[in-house]
């Protein structure tokens, strides 16, 4: 009985799994579909929830891949990863904001405050702020309560240069700017520093912006805006 059920019944269940990850690049997505639900009935692994959906994602077969991020949080109730990945799914690829928000709001009140949630809450914010800017007051808050609980980081001050960037908040854009030049130890997110970079070209601040944009190619050379 233990060797069936705790050996046999997993290697079974990861045979169909696998089988049908292979199927998705050949475009064979309901037959992926099928293998993974049987799969499913056999043994549930958190592991190829996340994998079938970034290779929907791939193909751009998105409702497929929400529907695997759906099973994953009913499986796997407040699954961190599943939680983050979902959210950065619907927000960053689907731009479908006030989801990502409810499935982040959602971990919050189930398990209580998490930086990395709560820096995936204002991030969103952020993005959502793009069509309606008056989510720029709900990212600064959720950044705010970060400082608050659980101190300042290089990721967060990036975070922090952005919000003051689209908001065009040029005293404390320049204060982060001079806080990080100061230190070149930090670690710099190239995209945020490029913008950083051209914000100062339209604002004619000429004096560092050589070595800001050097910076940012150092931290990413892939980052077009950089260039």
């Amino acid at each position: 009985f233990l060797g069936y059920r705790f050996i046999y019944r997993p290697l079974y269940a990861q045979s169909l799994y696998d089988r049908g990850y292979k199927e998705i690049p050949a475009d064979a997505f309901n037959e992926a579909n099928n293998l993974f639900a049987r799969g499913l009935e056999v043994w549930p692994m958190k592991d190829w929830f996340y994998r079938y959906a970034e290779a929907f994602t791939g193909k751009h077969q998105y409702l497929l891949a929400e529907s695997k991020y759906d099973q994953l949080l009913k499986f796997f109730p407040y699954d961190r990863k599943g939680t983050l990945d979902y959210a950065n799914f619907e927000s960053a690829t689907l731009a479908n904001y006030e989801k990502a928000d409810s499935i982040l709001k959602d971990y919050l009140d189930g398990k209580g405050n998490d930086r990395e949630i709560l820096l995936a809450q204002g991030d969103n914010y952020m993005r959502w702020a793009e069509v309606d800017r008056s989510h720029y007051e709900d990212a600064r808050r959720s950044y705010a309560f970060i400082f608050q609980h659980y101190g300042a980081s290089d990721p967060l001050y990036m975070r922090m240069l952005r919000y003051f960037i689209r908001t065009d908040n040029q005293p404390e854009v320049v204060r982060l700017k001079d806080f990080f030049q100061a230190d070149k130890s930090r670690k710099v997110d190239a995209p945020t520093y490029a913008m950083l970079g051209g914000y100062l070209l339209d604002k004619d601040l000429m004096q560092d912006v050589h070595d800001v944009l050097l910076r940012a190619l150092s931290a990413n050379e892939r980052v077009p805006e950089v260039h």
